[in-house]
């Protein structure tokens, strides 16, 4: 089209206002079916010279071609480079770069050939999560049962009390005139040392400096460590130093009477265990809690009579929160005990003593320092005290099935 109106612009200088009749004799061509030799003919006879005429349809034939070309997809430049189609321009380029006021439009090829994700070799584009997926891990349970104490200043890390040592209670009936009996009441007095649970863990500065949450998810790693060492020697550690004792090993073992019940089972066990605690201690002690692994605490949820009905005694209840309560002794199941045993107890009665909380430092070992590398340490210092005169608050069973056959 743009061949044909400078072409038109051109005759209009040459021929003046006979190009209205051309312009006027094509439009009624575009309208109707006009034969060559028609459109000829009447642009003669309004004046337009046969060379012109030739012009004309050469130029209409051309761009015809070339929108034929397009419209077919077998033309243009579609098998031109970008290189080759530059080329052509360069003549107005020059211009350009001479300071012409012009302008040139390049129609780059388009390709057929699908571009796919997987056309990027090894790309790593993606939405990266900044954050680090942790392994699953057991609940600090035991801390939250225990009475919390921090230890008082400048103490040594040792904490000394005095408990009564198998008293006598001597009182009695008393006749007229006679003496009156001697209770004694012997004390001693006992210690209870801070015990020390650390772990630690070397980072480069390159790593702690430049991504921000690796200094987080190390420290987080270090309490959670610490953490989950602390809940299982409160469980269970032996008392021997640098160990703290647990409240497993402080608590006395139940020995179940043969008492010949019908059809025996846990909810029979823990009733009685809870009787040994509380009877005769009133004054003090009231069995509260149990706990038990997850398998026997499934064992009571699931546990089916003969004629297949869950068997679920009105003086048992299952909470919403996952644990039970067994005439009023709340149940909690644990992943620390081990399938036969169980602890009973009243645990107003167990205080962890602690200095401070968990600490974390961060220092330099060995030749850490010339390697541009340092030490994250985490620590705490915590003991577990049952005094002796508060050990019958609790009691254990180390084999559930054996204590169970002893009631029938």
């Amino acid at each position: 089209m743009k061949e044909i109106q400078e072409l038109i612009q051109k005759l209009g200088k040459e021929h003046g206002s006979q190009i209205e009749a051309v312009k006027n004799e094509i439009k009624k061509a575009t309208e109707g079916l006009v034969t060559t030799e028609k459109l000829t003919e009447t642009l003669e006879k309004a004046g337009v010279k046969a060379d012109a005429i030739e012009k004309l349809t050469k130029a209409v034939e051309a761009q015809g071609l070339e929108i034929n070309k397009i419209l077919t997809g077998k033309g243009g430049n579609k098998d031109k480079s970008v290189a080759e189609l530059i080329e052509e321009k360069k003549d107005v380029m020059g211009r350009i770069a001479k300071g012409e006021k012009t302008s040139f439009k390049i129609e780059v090829p388009v390709t057929k050939a699908p571009v796919l994700r997987s056309s990027v070799t090894n790309t790593t584009q993606a939405m990266r999560l900044d954050d680090i997926g942790q392994v699953a891990y057991r609940s600090f349970t035991l801390s939250s049962l225990f009475r919390q104490r921090p230890i008082a200043p400048n103490s040594n890390g040792i904490v000394r009390y005095v408990d009564q040592s198998a008293p006598t209670r001597a009182a009695a009936s008393v006749a007229e005139n006679n003496a009156f009996p001697e209770s004694t009441f012997p004390w001693q007095e006992y210690t209870l040392s801070l015990q020390k649970i650390g772990d630690q863990v070397p980072v480069s500065m390159e790593a702690f400096n430049d991504v921000d949450y690796i200094a987080g998810e190390i420290e987080q790693l270090l309490q959670v460590n610490v953490g989950l060492r602390e809940d299982a020697d409160l469980w269970n550690a032996n008392g021997i130093a640098p160990n703290i004792t647990g409240i497993l090993t402080y608590a006395p073992t139940y020995v179940a009477p043969d008492l010949q019940l019908d059809e025996p089972n846990l909810f029979d066990l823990i009733v009685k265990v809870a009787e040994q605690i509380n009877a005769g201690r009133e004054s003090k002690f009231r069995a509260s809690t149990a706990i038990i692994s997850y398998a026997r605490f499934n064992e009571m949820l699931i546990k089916k009579a003969v004629d297949g009905h869950y068997l679920n005694p009105q003086f048992v209840q299952f909470l919403p929160d996952g644990t039970a309560n067994v005439n009023g002794v709340r149940v909690i199941p644990h992943a620390l005990p081990g399938v036969n045993e169980m602890l009973v107890g009243d645990f107003n009665w167990a205080t962890q003593f602690t200095a401070g909380g968990i600490e974390v430092e961060m220092g330099f070992i060995a030749n850490q320092f010339i390697n541009d590398m340092m030490t994250i340490k985490a620590r705490k210092r915590t003991a577990l005290l049952v005094r002796n005169v508060d050990l019958n608050a609790f009691a254990k069973v180390t084999d559930i099935p054996a204590a169970i056959a002893l009631l029938d």
